[in-house]
């Protein structure tokens, strides 16, 4: 959930000014409290930040205070900054023992089921008439990737898929499959969330 709130917070960002972004030090302080999968979520928005900057949509300085804080945040715990030193021994060690941890296999149920919601992205990306953000579609590339690293990312790409991706299926839905049909009656974004709702569902 907290994982998604991250995705939620950068795609209005991306849109619009938002304050609600400023609200990530605080989540990332008590996501780090909960379980260390907070690296996933300031890896995120540290390639948003990135291409955001690089692209001129957020000032370097704020980019800076955002990403510095967040960065500082996970000393709010009751280890303070070991906790850094501790996930730099555990995370980034090899685990031949752990399935969770092998990359996924595509030509397996799990894999093809993957590769199909990846290429319902795909398409959606490809035929949406809706403006796609560069910061956007790095991370969400970033996330699809992330399942052919290790089995357990996969719940964190498919939910990447559904909030960045989603609007551009809905587009793509209405513009080549309800538009044919009925070109008076487009589809609504309730019944796009239900399809991705239940591709997902179908993956984890």
């Amino acid at each position: 959930p907290l994982f998604l709130l991250v995705l939620l917070l950068i795609h209005d960002a991306s849109a619009r000014p938002s304050r609600a972004i400023w609200s990530l030090p605080a989540l990332i302080a008590l996501w780090a409290n909960l379980h260390p999968s907070f690296l996933a979520g300031l890896g995120v928005l540290g390639i948003w930040a990135t291409i955001e900057v690089l692209t001129g949509r957020l000032a370097p300085s704020r980019a800076l205070l955002l990403v510095g804080a967040c960065g500082l945040a996970p000393a709010f715990n009751p280890y303070g900054f070991m906790l850094w030193g501790f996930l730099l021994q555990t995370a980034l060690v090899p685990r031949p023992d752990i399935s969770e941890w092998q990359p996924l296999v595509l030509m397996t149920r799990f894999g093809l089921a993957y590769a199909a919601f990846v290429a319902l992205a795909l398409w959606g990306l490809i035929y949406s008439r809706r403006p796609r953000r560069g910061s956007l579609m790095a991370v969400l590339v970033v996330t699809a990737l992330l399942p052919l690293v290790a089995i357990r990312h996969t719940p964190l790409s498919a939910l990447a898929i559904a909030v960045i991706a989603g609007e551009h299926i809905g587009d793509a839905w209405n513009r080549c499959v309800v538009g044919r049909r009925n070109p008076a009656r487009p589809a609504t974004w309730l019944q796009v969330r239900a399809i991705a709702a239940g591709l997902m569902l179908g993956i984890l």
